[in-house]
């Protein structure tokens, strides 16, 4: 009997071990993209048409590569994922088109954000929210960003806020990340 009950806890402690395991680092192992970006554009407070083509590239630091993009709206956000396995510095860059400029730009800025990852295993979730403004004028890209970073039981959140003046031809990307 004292050996049935031993064998019964010890099968216990090593599935509750398993299992926790499993949910702590199975993310890390399993393929996919690590990286979930979201950007949500507003013109002077409104959403921009679905039909504005906005053309997005991203770049990792370590890679001459850049890959090129077209993404749709869904949900009024543009979606992308990212594959995010190393730790470094990833831009995602867009260009609006000039309509939504109103035809203030001969070269239309370009867009942004510039996120460092410390730790390769960080699956990160990142929404941005860009409110493109005329004042005093000229425009203004206000950021607001949220991101979170979970991997290995722990999960940080936080928020960035920045406004850039645009300039003809110019980059604005907000910086973040640890």
């Amino acid at each position: 009997m004292k050996k049935r009950v031993f064998c019964f806890g010890l099968i216990v402690v090593v599935l509750v071990s398993a299992v926790f395991g499993i949910s702590t680092y199975l993310p890390e192992i399993l393929p996919g993209e690590r990286i979930h970006v979201k950007i949500f554009l507003t013109v002077n407070g409104k959403k921009t048409d679905s039909q504005a083509p906005v053309f997005f590239r991203s770049r990792y630091e370590k890679q001459r590569v850049q890959k090129k993009f077209i993404t749709r709206e869904k949900d009024g956000a543009y979606h992308m994922k990212l594959l995010g396995r190393n730790a470094g510095k990833y831009n995602i860059k867009f260009q609006c088109s000039s309509d939504m400029y109103q035809g203030c730009f001969k070269d239309v800025p370009i867009l942004g954000v510039d996120y460092k990852k410390l730790k390769d295993w960080y699956a990160s979730d990142i929404e941005c929210h860009i409110n493109l403004v005329w004042e005093d004028g000229r425009w203004v890209a206000a950021y607001k960003v949220n991101y979170t970073e979970s991997g290995r039981g722990q999960k940080v959140s936080y928020i960035v806020r920045d406004n850039q003046i645009l300039k003809d031809g110019s980059r604005s990307l907000v910086c973040f990340g640890s």
